[in-house]
């Protein structure tokens, strides 16, 4: 739930492949795959819980505007680490942050 499949991944490693020298636009790109991922997680939480995302919000205590953002209904703005922890806990689910060697 919430990963991304290997030709996503394939993807993903061209585009970022391609924006190699503009570290803006890379950053950019990374950002977009993380959002993505994590939209569909939490789309898939709600999904089985049956909650929409206004009932999320309210119970929860995430504001609306940071829960489209979660949703990425809404781009740009600010998604904390925070926000992202606190919605992943009050859905039971885990949140993984791994950094690796690109050289590997």
């Amino acid at each position: 739930m919430g990963k991304m499949t290997i030709e996503e991944f394939e993807d993903f490693g061209v585009l970022i492949d391609m924006v190699e020298g503009d570290l803006d636009a890379k950053a950019a790109a990374v950002e977009n795959g993380i959002r993505r991922s994590l939209a569909e997680a939490i789309t898939a939480a709600l999904d089985g819980r049956k909650m929409d995302m206004y009932q999320f919000s309210r119970e929860s205590g995430i504001s609306s505007a940071q829960v489209r953002r979660l949703l990425h209904q809404e781009m740009g703005g600010r998604l904390t680490l925070c926000t992202v922890v606190k919605a992943a806990s009050f859905l039971g689910l885990r949140l993984e942050i791994t950094l690796r060697d690109r050289s590997r």
